[in-house]
């Protein structure tokens, strides 16, 4: 699928950055036994003790919205593209959650992106390319 440089959501210019590798990687801390994903580009600490006796788990985390600094960040693989546009359909959801204080809950968030990206794309409204 191709991916806009950015998009407007109520106003608001929300750039969107594509990348070829996961977002973040979930690690293990070996001292405080904490669960903390690692984004791509960050040293490998601990987010509650600190600690960089990190190991890496199976989780990765392949899409953000950051809030903060006001952008999306996804993960695109060729070999994925309904997983990486469904992603990319929850991050737009994420950020129109966000800015309007919606409050929804992230099954909610994940469901209707699926739900959403099917629609669109069974209707020729996007393309798998």
């Amino acid at each position: 699928m191709k991916y806009p440089a950015q998009i407007q959501i109520t106003g608001q210019t929300i750039p969107v950055h594509v990348q070829d590798t996961p977002v973040a990687v979930v690690y293990h801390c070996e001292a405080c036994n904490h669960r903390s994903p690692v984004y791509t580009g960050a040293d490998r600490v601990c987010r509650k003790c600190g600690s960089t006796d990190m190991t890496p788990t199976e989780g990765v985390i392949i899409g953000q919205y950051s809030c903060t600094n006001s952008y999306i960040r996804v993960y695109h693989n060729d070999e994925a593209p309904t997983m990486c546009g469904i992603n990319f359909f929850h991050e737009v959801l994420e950020a129109i959650n966000s800015i309007n204080d919606l409050k929804l809950p992230h099954q909610t968030i994940t469901t209707l992106a699926a739900c959403w990206y099917q629609a669109m794309s069974s209707g020729n409204l996007i393309s798998m390319n």
